[in-house]
């Protein structure tokens, strides 16, 4: 194969690439030879690029877009393909770990670049850093990534314009580096609010595909188990919220009223006390009132059903 311009289009070819995914995820034998024979009949003849057959690469890409990113029930299937395929391309795993920081700051970016694996929080790039060594990818750290966005001059410009957008997508993937960007005081909740609402409606939109309804999103998320490290589940928040349809259950239980447009899914039992991250203990709160449980001026009791002791009086509400 000689180099060229004329490189393959994955997107004309979905059906048969699914085909082929399917094959090499079930076939523990699947061969170099199999695998090279069935994308010339995809693609027809090739070329290299950087030493690497421009059609593995190609193939490599329609997975990583097809995965969408690790809230989604088809991460593991697509991440164990890849894993496969770079056994069988150690000139595509070589270039692959050439631009590994950049190609996953992409990601986090959603900016150009043709590997796309959603990254919108710290779980998913956790997950996405921990799949990347499993899939024989030289390891990445999350301080490696950082850099690599930080030193993007998209990124510095975006920056010294105090983007709210781009510093609530980098506070939900980098809390620990918040200091570094982040200017003191800084109310990001409608940002994050929009990019959680783009980011979880696909995955919503997958889950509904299969007939389920939203408590039934609710407990497949309560079963999800989380890397260590990782406290909270996002996905299950937002889906928590669309059940109580964004509105705080103190407010309607009361009849009062807020002025928030935004809100949060309170941990009843805290993280930090031992608290699971699990919607029996969690309940969506305004941020008045979200501040009112912190400080002590609320007070939650999960028993069979929540207790709620607010202002004197005490309300029992079902939380199921």
């Amino acid at each position: 194969m000689t180099e060229k311009n004329n490189r393959p289009e994955w997107k004309i070819h979905t059906k048969e690439l699914n085909k082929l995914a399917t094959e090499i995820y079930d076939e523990s034998n699947f061969s170099r030879i199999n695998l090279i024979e069935q994308l010339t009949q995809i693609f027809g003849e090739g070329y290299k690029k950087l030493g690497a057959d421009i059609r593995i690469i190609v193939f490599i890409e329609f997975c990583f877009f097809k995965a969408e990113g690790p809230y989604s029930q088809k991460f593991k299937y697509y991440s164990k393909i890849i894993a496969k395929v770079l056994k069988l391309s150690p000139e595509g795993l070589k270039m692959l770990n050439r631009t590994a920081d950049a190609a996953i700051a992409n990601m986090v970016l959603n900016a150009r670049g043709r590997l796309k694996f959603k990254i919108s929080d710290y779980y998913e790039l956790k997950l996405v850093l921990d799949m990347w060594k499993k899939m024989g990818l030289k390891p990445r750290s999350i301080e490696s990534v950082f850099n690599a966005v930080m030193h993007k001059w998209s990124v510095v410009d975006d920056l010294k314009e105090k983007n709210i957008y781009l510093l609530a997508l980098l506070k939900q993937v980098f809390p620990y580096y918040e200091k570094w960007f982040l200017p003191k005081g800084m109310d990001l909740s409608k940002a994050i609010y929009e990019q959680q609402r783009k980011r979880f409606e696909s995955l919503i939109a997958d889950y509904k595909s299969q007939n389920l309804t939203i408590n039934e999103m609710i407990q497949k998320e309560n079963l999800r188990v989380m890397p260590t490290g990782i406290q909270r589940n996002n996905f299950l928040s937002y889906l928590l919220k669309i059940k109580h349809k964004f509105r705080c259950q103190i407010c309607r239980l009361t009849k009062s009223s807020s002025k928030s447009r935004f809100f949060d899914s309170h941990h009843i039992v805290s993280l930090e006390q031992g608290g699971v991250d699990h919607s029996s203990n969690m309940i969506v709160l305004c941020k008045k009132h979200h501040s009112e449980a912190h400080s002590g001026s609320l007070e939650i009791i999960c028993r069979n059903k929540l207790i709620i002791k607010y202002k004197g009086r005490q309300y029992g509400i079902n939380n199921n």
